[in-house]
């Protein structure tokens, strides 16, 4: 009884320390358990926090440095109106000042040619004279622009005839060897087997020739060789024959087309030497009825004068002309005016820019 007594504590000691130290271990786990999620846990919020510090840093930076390409943007932009603008500046003050050297230019060119009726015997035949030059001027340019088109038509036709007149030889030299090599070896008609005797005599007599060349150069060349030689020599020639033929048939052209504009030319010289003389009598009636006409263009302009009266239209830049019995406006001058013009006020008139 003792003995199990005995054994019976030891077992109930045993399982008792067992249960105590199974608490013990359990308690020291969840101590560390909670250790470790507190370390776990500091350490996710102290990287959270870094990562929040370094995207506000990141923000931050991007924030100035977008501020900062607005600010150069701006500045780039605030320049480039000013220089735009001093350069608007320039560029109008450049505008009126050809603007005023323009007008002036007008003005003057203007003056030079108006013609009024008050105006001295002196100063109307200055304007005529200035006229006259410039009718001058604009008929030698006509001239000279049409001789200068007259003698690019003429190079240019020139050239053409060469190319036509060279087209010409070597087809005319080409058919010519054509029709020389049927007649050699498919004669047809009568014609044609004359030719190609004659084509046999001269090659068989070209051949000996081309022979003997061929000896004094030490050549070996057989006859057969040389009769091809010879035929080829003997197209040739008569080839150039046919050439030579077209370039006197050329120069036959370009003689008769001398002529004929030399014919021309003394013609029209004739008809010009004929209207002059024409020209003296029907002058002599053209000056009278000229005076009469100036005359009565005269009388015609005084009754304008008393009747019209011109002025200056701003909103549609030009002169009117105002019939003063009903403040009638006509925008043309009056057609009984002629080269005359009438005097308006000369003043300056302002315009603003839309």
């Amino acid at each position: 009884a003792t003995e199990m007594q005995r054994h019976f504590r030891g077992n109930m000691h045993r399982r008792l320390a067992f249960y105590r130290l199974s608490d013990f271990i359990a308690h020291e786990r969840e101590k560390l358990d909670k250790e470790r999620w507190n370390w776990e846990n500091r350490t996710l919020i102290k990287a959270t926090i870094a990562v929040q510090r370094a995207w506000r840093k990141r923000e931050a930076r991007l924030a100035a440095e977008a501020a900062e390409r607005k600010r150069k943007a701006e500045l780039s932009v605030e320049q480039m109106m000013v220089e735009q603008e001093i350069e608007q500046q320039r560029q109008r003050k450049i505008y009126e000042e050809n603007l005023e050297k323009w007008f002036d230019e007008q003005r003057a060119e203007t003056q030079k040619n108006q013609m009024y009726d008050d105006f001295s015997k002196a100063e109307k035949d200055k304007i005529v004279r200035y006229r006259r030059q410039e009718a001058e001027k604009e008929r030698k340019r006509r001239i000279e622009q049409n001789k200068k088109r007259e003698e690019l038509m003429e190079e240019q036709r020139v050239e053409n005839w060469l190319v036509t007149w060279n087209q010409t030889q070597v087809t005319r030299a080409d058919e010519k060897r054509k029709y020389l090599e049927q007649c050699l070896h498919h004669p047809e008609t009568k014609e044609e087997k004359h030719v190609r005797k004659q084509l046999i005599k001269e090659i068989k007599k070209h051949t000996k020739a081309v022979l003997k060349r061929a000896d004094e150069q030490k050549v070996e060349m057989e006859y057969l060789e040389g009769y091809e030689i010879a035929t080829d020599e003997i197209m040739i020639r008569h080839m150039d024959e046919e050439k030579e033929k077209v370039y006197h048939e050329m120069r036959e052209a370009a003689a008769k087309y001398e002529v004929d504009k030399a014919e021309e030319k003394r013609i029209l010289e004739e008809e010009q030497e004929h209207a002059r003389q024409n020209a003296q009598v029907y002058s002599a009636n053209l000056l009278q009825g000229m005076v009469k006409k100036s005359q009565a263009r005269k009388k015609l302009r005084e009754l304008v004068y008393k009747v019209f009266k011109k002025e200056f239209d701003p909103p549609s830049f030009t002169f009117t002309y105002v019939d003063q019995r009903n403040d009638h406006v006509i925008w043309h001058k009056p057609y009984s005016l002629g080269s005359y013009e009438m005097k308006c006020r000369d003043e300056w008139v302002r315009f603003l820019d839309s």
